[in-house]
């Protein structure tokens, strides 16, 4: 197998973490977020009683200004773990939509989430090694599936050039 083919593989297989479903990424909402997401949800105008593809769009389209104010009302490890989910389930939603295999389950998901009801032990999560216990006033970056993709990309681009 030539080398850059080999690159191109090995780029496009950092990128599987984006192998979760959508439903997956919404039940990782840590339940110490819920009611500060939920008031970021219903101040950026978005529904949080009937959870449908509208309500999807507009979470993920405020997602900047809903990732701000949980971070301003929930603890600093509370607030790294949810822009994390969130950030991943708005990239797997803007990639997918309603074409995803478990769009339903999604729905179900963010309206539990939403009911206050705990879903953080029905998927896999992962945990942040900080401890702090101080409120975080700046918004955390996050990484989503399109990671994956871009690195397919600049390998492509690289290989061009």
């Amino acid at each position: 197998m030539k080398p850059q083919y080999l690159f191109i593989l090995t780029a496009y297989m950092l990128g599987a973490h984006a192998a979760s479903g959508l439903s997956d990424y919404a039940r990782s909402i840590p339940s110490c977020a819920q009611a500060a997401f939920k008031d970021a949800a219903a101040s950026n105008d978005c529904s949080t009683t009937a959870v449908d593809a509208n309500e999807l769009n507009c979470l993920c389209k405020h997602r900047a200004s809903i990732t701000m104010s949980v971070s301003q009302n929930a603890e600093s490890k509370c607030s790294l773990t949810f822009a994390s989910a969130f950030g991943r389930f708005c990239g797997r939603w803007i990639a997918q939509s309603t074409a995803a295999t478990d769009y339903p389950a999604a729905t179900s998901a963010i309206g539990d989430v939403f009911a206050g009801k705990d879903t953080s032990g029905t998927a896999s999560t992962a945990s942040t090694a900080l401890s702090s216990t101080s409120k975080n006033h700046a918004p955390a970056a996050t990484i989503g599936p399109q990671v994956g993709v871009l690195g397919v990309v600049a390998a492509v681009a690289a290989l061009a050039f």
